[in-house]
């Protein structure tokens, strides 16, 4: 018979490449890994092995026998080999057994020892006449038969579990079982057509490709799909003909940074397995859909109705063993989809927005999104969109606030504050701008451009010959972690001409808590280089007072939260005076923030405050009307 053999070299060529790349890019198995490279190894050695006894029957009359038998008995045991092991991986595949029962490799291996051990002594399968030609056997046909029983009862056991397994998975196995029903039924007609090799190679090329593909849609640490792969099927769910309401939920784990740092990474990593493996449970993918986004953040997709009836059991923490020496908090943000056009994406952003809202809350565990939201986001990114051009264009505007001497009842320094009139949004309030810029570093430029604005004001006033007072200049946390803070601002100072008595810093009470060392080493600093620290919203914080002994501070500031009501609370007042006398003890000169009333300001007197500041002596100020209280009300 004229074999054709360019089958088998196809084969072959397919199986090295699919080697090269898998070993250039390898892709993850899994468990299934060994299963894998046993079935390659199999196919690619039954395609030598045909290959090898079609060349070797071309030459047969100059050929050893025992390698024409030799060769010929190893392409029949792997062709009883290959069907079970393509079985046993789908069994693997499917997820309901992790191993093979062992009574379904008995077919095949019975098949092998037939055809080593009986074989020889019977010719059953095959046999070789004098001449070395080949001689079928009467049970030559019993590799095809055990083949096509592993392949339906393959089949069958995908087809019964077809609900629990995953799509690609389901549409793999179906194609590689049939290409080999397809490829060997076509050799059992045409025996010259050698393709079940073929078979056994496209086998390996689907599953290898369907692999690739879908760990291209899971993450690979929990299993749970890609944000890519949720993002699709999110839109299956909102294409749905029932239209029930969907929501996105976004989970986070509290503090998890924390948890690596403890109890260490790996475990880290087992309870975002963990909790991925809960939510498997809990989401069933017929009406929802799951995935982890990033880090610790995951993301699910449900109906509205569902979560209403099932959020206890949705928010219930997983079982995560050795956790409860560390208790694990997850917290939830919710968007109701109420605009189905929207891109997923965005929609887990405002899942995300919501989510931010309950962070550090371990009472509300779940907020919800509301259109305020989204306004309030869609302010600031605008806010952050335009703060570096607001820079170079000087939109930020310096106004003075007058501080005034008590006793005499004049003019003694002033306050920098930072305004923004912004080209279209007009004027911005800085509760509105500062925290944003605290969170993305901008405040750095924003304290150096003011400093800088600052310094240039001063100059000024000396050049046209006005007289000069100090101005005081707020300074985020974030510059005190510069170790050239001092250096820069001296520069600053040195390039106008101006002193270091004429610049007073002023410094949140916050400022010292975090890394106290650090920050009351640069502030020792700028104390040491000549500049006046004032201590900023003293009161507003827990510790104030066992702060006080230790920190470098020259001037206190009181928070005008002392202020309010006191003149109809007795303890508020005796609380004031108690501060007012407790620093004059201390030899810290005070400045009294927000006097708005002759009250207030009679009360400070006889308390023998020293400095006061308010709109009850003036609003923020222009520079160009501060200019005119310098020249008229100024301290002699």
């Amino acid at each position: 018979m004229d074999y054709r053999i360019e089958y088998e070299i196809s084969a072959i060529l397919i199986l090295v490449i699919l080697m090269v790349y898998f070993l250039v890019k390898p892709r993850r198995f899994s468990k299934q890994l060994n299963l894998f490279i046993f079935y390659c190894a199999a196919v690619f050695f039954i395609n030598i092995t045909d290959m090898a006894t079609v060349i070797l029957g071309w030459h047969h009359t100059v050929v050893p026998l025992w390698l024409l038998y030799g060769t010929n008995a190893l392409y029949l045991s792997l062709g009883f080999m290959l069907p079970c092991l393509l079985a046993h991986y789908v069994f693997v595949a499917v997820g309901k057994r992790r191993n093979l029962p062992w009574l379904m490799y008995v077919p095949a291996l019975v098949g092998i020892f037939s055809i080593l051990i009986i074989n020889p002594f019977t010719g059953l399968f095959m046999s070789f006449s004098a001449d070395g030609s080949y001689v079928r056997g009467p049970f030559n046909a019993l590799e095809l038969i055990v083949g096509i029983i592993y392949l339906v009862i393959s089949l069958g056991y995908v087809l019964r579990s077809r609900q629990s397994i995953a799509r690609e998975t389901y549409y793999t196995i179906l194609a590689a079982i049939l290409i080999n029903v397809v490829l060997g039924g076509i050799q059992a007609l045409m025996p010259a057509y050698l393709l079940t090799g073929l078979g056994g190679a496209l086998t390996v090329a689907v599953i290898y490709l369907s692999v690739q593909s879908y760990n291209d849609q899971v993450d690979s640490l929990t299993g749970l799909p890609s944000v890519e792969a949720f993002y699709l099927d999110v839109r299956r769910l909102l294409y749905r003909k029932d239209n029930e309401p969907l929501c996105i939920i976004v989970m986070d784990i509290q503090r998890f940074s924390t948890i690596n740092m403890l109890l260490g990474w790996k475990k880290g990593n087992d309870f975002l397995i963990r909790i991925g493996q809960s939510i498997q449970q809990k989401i069933d993918l017929e009406w929802g859909s799951y995935a982890r986004m990033e880090s610790d953040h995951f993301v699910i997709c449900l109906p509205l109705r569902l979560l209403e009836e099932n959020k206890q059991q949705i928010m219930d923490n997983p079982d995560l063993g050795e956790s409860r020496a560390f208790p694990i908090v997850l917290t939830y943000g919710v968007y109701v989809i109420d605009d189905p056009n929207l891109p997923v994406a965005l929609m887990c952003d405002r899942a995300l927005l919501a989510l931010n809202t309950v962070k550090q809350n371990y009472i509300g565990r779940m907020g919800w999104y509301t259109a305020e939201m989204g306004e309030r986001q869609l302010a600031e990114q605008k806010i952050l969109a335009d703060m570096e051009s607001a820079l170079a264009k000087e939109e930020f505007i310096i106004q003075l606030q007058p501080v005034f001497d008590i006793e005499k009842n004049c003019l003694a320094s002033a306050e920098a504050l930072v305004r923004w009139h912004h080209p279209v949004e007009g004027l911005i309030p800085p509760n509105d701008f500062i925290p944003l810029f605290e969170k993305n570093g901008f405040i750095r430029l924003l304290d150096h451009y003011t400093f800088n604005a600052c310094c240039a004001i001063l100059a000024d006033w000396r050049n046209r010959g006005l007289p000069m007072v100090p101005i005081s200049v707020n300074l985020s946390q974030v510059n005190f972690y510069n170790v050239n803070l001092g250096t820069e601002m001296k520069e600053t100072l040195s390039q106008h001409g101006i002193s270091q008595e004429l610049i007073h810093i002023e410094v949140t009470e916050s400022t010292y808590m975090e890394e106290p060392e650090k920050m009351m080493a640069t502030i020792k600093e700028l104390q040491a280089d000549g500049f006046v620290i004032l201590l900023d919203d003293f009161g507003s914080g827990y510790s104030s007072l066992n702060a006080l002994k230790d920190i470098p501070v020259d001037i206190l500031k009181i928070d005008l939260e002392f202020l309010r009501g006191f003149e109809e609370n007795d303890k508020a007042e005796k609380i004031l005076s108690a501060v007012i006398h407790m620093a004059q003890a201390l030899g810290l000169p005070m400045v009294v923030e927000g006097i708005d009333s002759e009250g207030q300001l009679a009360f400070l007197k006889s308390q023998g405050c020293e400095f006061g500041q308010g709109y009850y002596y003036a609003k923020p100020l222009s520079v160009s009307d501060f200019e005119g209280m310098l020249q008229s009300n100024l301290c002699s």
